[in-house]
């Protein structure tokens, strides 16, 4: 696959990211927090390794257990501030990132976020 075709291929997911997560609707409410694991109640409408956004500052997670009505989420970020009655939305895609040669070079967080690599340059 070429350049110009992973370029695409990334702007399909990407756009589609963006028009789930404008469309994304609440499926359940946070009730417990423990560090970046994370249970909801009254879930509904997901599924296994779905991206979801959790509270206010639509934190990225996955969706790692489902049980009934109830999920157990990964969050891949600092979940320092949410709490219990936290929204949690889906948006109907699994958690993906790009692959190729575009990320030789790079360092990323768990979520394919550019990370500052200016202290490894010292």
């Amino acid at each position: 696959m070429g350049e110009w075709e992973l370029k695409a291929l990334k702007g399909k997911i990407e756009a589609k990211y963006l028009r789930n997560r404008q469309m994304a609707e609440k499926v359940g409410i946070v009730d417990w927090v423990n560090g970046p694991v994370v249970k909801a109640a009254k879930v509904h409408s997901v599924e296994m390794m779905e991206l979801v956004e959790i509270g206010d500052e639509r934190l990225i997670g996955e969706i790692i257990e489902l049980h009934e009505d109830r999920a157990t989420i990964q969050v891949y970020e600092n979940t320092t501030g949410l709490k219990p009655g936290s929204v949690m939305w889906g948006t109907g895609i699994p958690l993906s990132v790009e692959l190729g040669p575009g990320l030789i070079g790079n360092i990323y967080d768990g979520i394919q976020r550019p990370l500052n690599t200016d202290f490894h340059r010292r």
